[in-house]
């Protein structure tokens, strides 16, 4: 899978450059996914962008999603075909999405810009994580790593597979972007990593990434 990610943000007090109405001093933006048919896509709700649960991100990205799965404790799966498999979405949560059909989606996050708050890391296991929309600064896995704790193991996105960075093999490092989704894998619990979220997101823990 190819991801494309843009972020437009907008002061509207100072200057009127994007298509979304809104009230003075609002911060609004958003982030935008190319999603690949046929395949799982990882995914993120980066912005404050009023949606609540599965049904509703599916409907706002395309009628051929099939499916999306996050980590709760296990893996939960909605399915489109089934409604009562839906579960709340969080704003800052990263989720992977099955598409159908035969072309690709871009989907965009768009709404107001989240308030920080922090993730917590589940010692010894994987947790799901969405790089914050305020560490531009970090470009790589070997910056994520550094700057979420020494103890990070590995970090492990989907990109057609699972692509995985362990921090004991330096070279299999490999480039973000705010907005991406990861599993991060910590050898020790890790509490208060900023990021911007309507509230504060604990991850918890993602063994069954096999």
């Amino acid at each position: 899978m190819k991801k494309l990610l843009i972020l437009a943000i907008l002061i509207a007090s100072v200057t009127v450059i994007f298509a979304l109405d809104s009230e003075p001093s609002e911060v609004v933006g958003y982030v935008k996914y190319e999603l690949t048919a046929n395949d799982f896509n990882m995914i993120a709700v980066p912005m404050n962008s009023g949606i609540a649960n599965a049904i509703e991100l599916a409907t706002a990205i395309s009628p051929d999603v099939q499916y999306i799965i996050k980590w709760d404790g296990g893996w939960v799966q909605y399915s489109t075909s089934t409604p009562d498999t839906s579960f709340e979405v969080t704003d800052g949560e990263s989720f992977l999405v099955y598409l159908g059909g035969t072309e690709p989606v871009d989907f965009y996050c768009a709404g107001d810009l989240p308030t920080q708050a922090n993730y917590d890391f589940v010692a010894n296991d994987f947790n799901q994580i969405m790089l914050p929309l305020n560490r531009s600064d970090i470009t790589n896995t070997i910056e994520l790593a550094n700057s979420i704790s020494e103890d990070v193991a590995y970090i492990i996105t989907w990109d057609g597979g699972w692509v995985q960075y362990s921090a004991s093999t330096p070279d299999t490092s490999f480039d973000i972007n705010i907005g991406d989704g990861f599993l991060v894998f910590t050898n020790a619990e890790v509490t208060g990593w900023n990021a911007p979220a309507s509230k504060n997101v604990t991850r918890r823990s993602a063994r069954a990434l096999k």
